[in-house]
């Protein structure tokens, strides 16, 4: 059977790594073409980056609470 990507990858470790990739966009855009982002692109990111933060902050805390499981485990 083949598979692709990456069967141990949690789903919300890729959904974050789909985000960063406008923030990369604009960093590269930035620093390679001269462009200069207005102040509601950097919210943009900065949102971006704190939600991905927190996403991934509140799954390695609270690993077995979004497993649908009454008991937890």
């Amino acid at each position: 059977m083949y598979r692709t990507g990456s069967p141990r990858l949690p789903s919300h470790t890729g959904a974050i790594l789909l985000l960063l990739t406008p923030v990369g966009a604009l960093a590269l855009g930035a620093a390679v073409l001269g462009e200069r982002p207005t102040p509601t692109q950097w919210a943009g990111c900065v949102l971006i980056l704190v939600t991905a933060y927190a996403t991934t902050l509140s799954r390695t805390r609270d690993p077995g609470s979004r497993t649908g499981r009454a008991d937890g485990q």
